[in-house]
């Protein structure tokens, strides 16, 4: 049964006040949370974004690895609270009775709070956006309770433990301006310490850690001994474009384009042509570009892809995109882009780079799939706007982006502007992009 057939569909603007749970009633129970680790624990299970549950178990200090070898995850547990009693009585179909059999919560990477049943299809938001401080308020919470409940266990089944936390073995390595540095003492917490200092885009090479010209190791190390954890493709949302599929988006490009304006002959059809990349990353599209004749305008604000761009031999202007404005670059017949989409940046990096297309240009550019069937209204805003280019969609295969460290749903746009800045319509989507290998 889809419990949505039974109910109007949730409306992020009018949602019903008894469906929902206030700021306060989000605070009271995040800030009750405790851990378990298994899952038949008292109260709701809060299921949380892959980087946070993981997060939750690295601020803890304990070995994830001893844990994973003996079945133990860390799960979080919100209390049945007077308000959430109210708010499934009033919207669930199974009401607040055995509450936490039937129902759990979710939390998505954008902050947004959903009810989703166990047993069935159906879920329903209870909270527009939590913010961050209180959900980093949950992770040190539980991440301090979860040592008394992972080591007596672990003792109970005989493992020993090491007398050392993950945070002073961390305080054992050293740095220079390049390499994090291993002490010659095995390390119990390796496998943890390993992940924290890869995330924070170390490389192992014998005996420690190298680091990317752009990425001050010691200051690195500093941070990691500090407490912080460091997630640098989560926070630059760097995450490069598959080479297969960025020699699609540019052919793309190309076909649109040839139907606006003369092109030479293949090999080098975008010969005399000035493409802009924003958000260039290490130039995935930028390179496929090239090679096909285009000069190359790269916007790149994180400091490693940047000088990586300029060893290619690019133009680069080390700014975030949404700062430069086309007074400063011009406008381009061509736009190739792989834009950020955490929290919809994707949305309004290519409303940015609309700006920068010139009448009758094209941009050929990479988005999530969030904003296509969405009821938001920044979404519905964004599909209205668009009414006014003609747009091809296409779907693009599911695990394209796997080898980059990410399994989201994409897919490509071309968006066309006409000659004159007059009305075209929408065009409908063409399929799916068929990707051959590299």
């Amino acid at each position: 049964m889809n419990e949505n057939n039974a109910r109007p569909p949730f409306d992020d603007f009018h949602t019903p006040a008894e469906w929902r749970l206030s700021d306060d009633d989000v605070r009271e129970a995040f800030l009750a949370a405790t851990p378990s680790i298994t899952t038949n624990a008292p109260g709701y299970w809060l299921r949380l974004p892959c980087n946070t549950a993981r997060l939750i178990e690295e601020v803890s200090g304990l070995d994830v690895d001893l844990m994973r070898q003996h079945s133990m995850h860390a799960f979080v547990r919100l209390p049945q609270t007077a308000a959430i009693s109210r708010v499934l009585d009033a919207r669930s179909i199974y009401g607040s009775t055995d509450g936490p059999r039937q129902h759990f919560l979710e939390l998505t990477e954008e902050g947004r709070l959903f009810f989703r049943y166990q047993t069935i299809l159906g879920q329903w938001q209870c909270h527009a956006q939590v913010p961050a401080d209180l959900t980093a308020a949950l992770v040190e919470s539980v991440a301090a309770q979860l040592p008394s409940l992972v080591l007596p266990a672990l003792a109970k089944k005989g493992v020993k433990t090491s007398t050392r936390s993950l945070h002073e073995e961390l305080s054992m390595l050293s740095a220079d301006e390049g390499r994090i540095y291993l002490p010659t003492t095995m390390l119990q917490h390796y496998a943890s310490i390993k992940r924290k200092i890869e995330n924070a885009g170390g490389t192992y090479e014998s005996g420690g850690f190298n680091f990317s010209v752009g990425i001050d190791a010691a200051d690195v190390l500093d941070r990691l001994q500090g407490g912080e954890n460091i997630n640098l493709q989560q926070s630059t949302q760097f995450f490069a474009t598959p080479e297969a599929l960025a020699r699609k988006v540019v052919a793309a490009g190309i076909d649109a384009l040839a139907t606006r304006r003369v092109l030479l002959p293949a090999p080098r059809p975008l010969e005399g042509v000035v493409v802009l990349e924003p958000e260039a990353g290490d130039g995935a599209l930028a390179r496929v570009a090239r090679d096909l004749g285009a000069t190359v305008v790269c916007v790149e604000d994180f400091s490693v892809n940047a000088a990586i761009l300029r060893d290619a031999g690019f133009e680069v202007h080390e700014r975030d995109f949404l700062t430069v404005s086309p007074q400063e670059l011009g406008t381009f017949s061509l736009i190739l882009a792989n834009p950020p989409f955490r929290r919809n940046a994707d949305i309004q990096h290519v409303e940015k780079m609309l700006k920068f297309l010139a009448p009758g240009g094209v941009l050929s550019v990479l988005m999530s799939r969030a904003w296509l069937d969405s009821n938001r209204r920044l979404h519905v805003d964004f599909r209205e706007r668009l009414k006014a280019y003609a747009v091809t969609q296409t779907d693009v295969p599911a695990g394209a982006f796997r080898s980059s460290g990410t399994e989201v749903a994409t897919v490509h746009l071309l968006i066309q502007s006409a000659a004159h800045q007059a009305h075209v319509p929408q065009a409908v989507s063409q399929g799916e992009l068929e990707l051959e290998a590299a």
